[in-house]
């Protein structure tokens, strides 16, 4: 049990708190900049996004084939 206790489990994840400012993001490079915009505007291709935009009608878990919420 200490091993599984050691393990990093998701969502177990700490992250340090770190501001971003206009001075960030203006420095990253086009494709980093590009994948934080879509991923904070909820526009990455999900399951569920892909099933909301008919691009396919499967919204199941490709791990656990359970449906998605």
């Amino acid at each position: 049990m200490e091993i599984i206790d050691k393990m990093q489990l998701p969502g177990k994840h700490k992250h340090p708190e770190r501001p971003l400012s206009l001075t960030d993001i203006w420095h990253y490079e086009p494709l980093k900049l590009k994948f934080v915009l879509i991923s904070v505007y909820d526009l990455l291709p999900s399951p569920v996004n892909l099933c909301q935009w008919n691009l396919t009608y499967n919204t199941n878990c490709r791990l656990c084939e359970k449906d998605a919420p």
